[in-house]
């Protein structure tokens, strides 16, 4: 199969050059590109960057006549001083002959080149001897590999560039790694990520929102490997200042330190939502909800509260996914969303057509990562659009803003709302972005008479993974509690455990918004949390139906009130239960999406006066 022009180039090697010329390192001036498709790799790597040096070795170069005038140097296969020292050789072909041009003495790697990258099909490619693995995927029948030579090291020619200000180039040297390295050496290149995007973040060549993201990502990254120091915790609370949150920062900077600054008192949180009926608005009355296929809480929570609000028959799942519908994977038995909710599965071809004769007011994407994308998808989104509005529902870990993104895989950047879990209060998300955290299942949710009636005799519950800045805010917990705040609990004694706890401890966890922020309030536990820099509606108050903590002292504080004064804890609690029950269930969540996603549809003119 070729490809839509007609240019000879295999449809699947066509659509894996984009990522060839993302995968070679900034400080390579000069590429040597090898192998079958040598010259289509050659000409994309020019036409990507003109700065470079091309050099395009093959078999039969005057098979190509005329390419030459487009690269630097097209020679033969049979030439052996090069007419140029390369810093990279690039092969693009079949795996065997990869295989034989780097073992064989005729076609060793110039001793110039200190990083190779291998397209090959059928086989995955291997390249032993001074050479570390860099990164590995695939596409398809297409295997990409990537090493970097060991002398010197990455790390190294990365620290180098460092000292020459070039902090780029270290970067995207350092990213392009994705196989893990012993704990050392990963810890340094974390560290060197850091630096290197504060870095850019100060020169304003990264925009902060971008920095702060991208920063946060290796930051966790750091810490799961127990390697942060001082420093990454500076940079992290610089990043946040610039980011315009103060607070974040003090409680990075408190974290880092056995000292207890003191913080301004907690300001009240206004989220600019305001209170809707109880009722769900006169549209949309049926919605397509593209899901990914695998579970993903903050999403199939949405769809249960859809189909509590709307009626099942009127939420459409794609691709239906089993475990929404009745069927339970064993591996997923601490998973409290798998349900038997919404509409029997339509074969595509009638639910393409359903979508394209307008039997859906609405269009919800939820499959905002490439990995998890289907062309059927794509063909869906192209169905839907000028018959039903389409709106991101990004309910990702991340705090990056991904709409660009969202558009390249769906093939349209025309979207009514955009739906954001993670959405920093200090961030600008674009017009039409809807904060979208996490909710809990209404079935789930004890009635207020076993909520007073329950004995609470566990203090304090947490569970969880030691993800981030877990693992020092549960030191200082230990620290403050005596309490080993390492239990476990079967899925048959854990929502018992939260009906038994008198607080609940939440942490920020892979995002900051977490399912503990809501399950410990609907269990009538008394949420004890640390401050969260996202946009919640109509979230907790501190002093008034949750506690908040930016930092060991304040924890500490929370803690003792807790203990000195059970009965207003108590109070506190139940308050905290009625709350949650009025504003975050998943009918309440799902009723909160509707009616923003009305009023926006009225102000664009979508939809008219009901």
């Amino acid at each position: 199969m070729t490809d839509a022009v007609g240019s000879g180039i295999p449809e699947d090697f066509a659509r894996v050059l984009p990522l060839v010329a993302a995968l070679v390192p900034d400080p390579c001036g000069t590429i040597l590109v090898r192998g079958e498709r040598a010259v289509e790799t050659g000409l994309l790597l020019k036409r990507r960057d003109p700065s470079r040096v091309i050099i395009i070795q093959m078999a039969d170069p005057s098979r190509w006549e005329g390419a030459d005038s487009l690269v630097d140097h097209l020679i033969s296969k049979d030439e052996t001083v090069l007419p140029a020292r390369p810093d990279a050789l690039v092969f693009a072909g079949n795996s065997a002959s990869f295989q034989q041009q780097t073992t064989s003495a005729d076609g060793v790697i110039p001793d110039s080149c200190w990083a190779v990258l291998a397209v090959v099909t059928p086989d995955p490619a291997n390249l032993s001897g001074p050479w570390i693995p860099a990164r590995a995927e695939s596409r398809k029948t297409w295997h990409l590999g990537l090493w970097y030579a060991s002398d010197p090291l990455p790390e190294s020619r990365a620290m180098d560039l460092l000292k020459q200000q070039r902090f780029g180039e270290a970067l995207q040297l350092l990213r392009l790694i994705t196989i893990p390295a012993d704990r050392a050496t990963q810890i340094l290149r974390e560290r060197l990520i850091i630096t290197c995007i504060h870095e850019l973040a100060c020169r304003e060549v990264f925009s902060l929102s971008f920095a702060l993201s991208l920063a946060q990502r290796h930051w966790f990254s750091l810490l799961a490997l127990n390697g942060e120091t001082e420093q990454e915790f500076h940079i992290m609370a610089d990043l946040w200042v610039r980011c315009g949150d103060g607070e974040s920062a003090a409680k990075l900077l408190a974290l880092a330190s056995e000292k207890n600054a003191p913080c301004p008192p907690h300001a009240a949180r206004i989220s600019g939502i305001r209170a809707h009926p109880d009722t769900p608005p006169p549209w949309p009355k049926k919605v397509l909800f593209i899901l990914p296929r695998r579970a993903h809480y903050g999403l199939d929570v949405l769809y249960e509260g859809l189909c509590d609000v709307l009626g099942d028959r009127n939420v459409v799942d794609f691709p239906w996914k089993p475990t929404l519908h009745g069927q339970i994977d064993p591996a997923l038995a601490n998973y409290p969303c798998q349900i038997n909710r919404g509409a029997d599965a339509i074969p595509f071809t009638d639910l393409l057509e359903q979508t394209r004769s307008g039997r859906f007011d609405l269009l919800l994407l939820g499959v905002l990562e490439s990995d998890e994308w289907e062309p059927e998808m794509a063909e869906l989104v192209k169905a839907a659009t000028g018959r039903a509005p389409i709106v991101l529902a990004d309910a990702l870990d991340e705090m990056d803003n991904f709409r660009e993104a969202a558009g390249i895989l769906a093939g349209t950047r025309n979207f009514m709302a955009y739906l954001k879990r993670e959405r920093i209060r200090t961030f600008d998300y674009g017009p039409d972005a809807i904060p979208f955290p996490f909710a809990y299942p209404d079935r789930l949710v004890p009635d207020e008479e076993t909520v007073l009636r329950s004995e609470r005799d566990i203090p304090l519950f947490w569970a969880g993974k030691p993800h981030g800045t877990r693992r020092r805010w549960l030191e200082r917990a230990r620290q403050i509690t005596g309490l080993s705040l390492n239990e476990t609990y079967p899925p048959d004694q854990y929502k018992n455990a939260l009906l038994r706890a008198r607080t609940g401890l939440n942490l920020a966890g892979g995002g900051f918004d977490t399912v503990r922020y809501w399950e410990i309030p609907a269990h009538g536990a008394l949420l004890v949390s640390e401050s969260l820099p996202i946009e919640i509606p109509h979230d907790f108050r501190h002093g008034v139906n949750a506690l908040f903590f930016r930092t060991p002292g304040e924890l500490s504080d929370a803690l003792e009130w807790c203990r000195h004064h059970p009965e207003d804890a108590r109070d506190m609690a139940l308050s905290g239960y009625r709350h949650f029950k009025s504003f975050h269930t998943a009918t309440a969540r799902a009723r909160q999406v509707l009616w923003a996603l009305y009023e926006t549809a009225r102000r664009k003119g979508v939809v008219g006066l009901e």
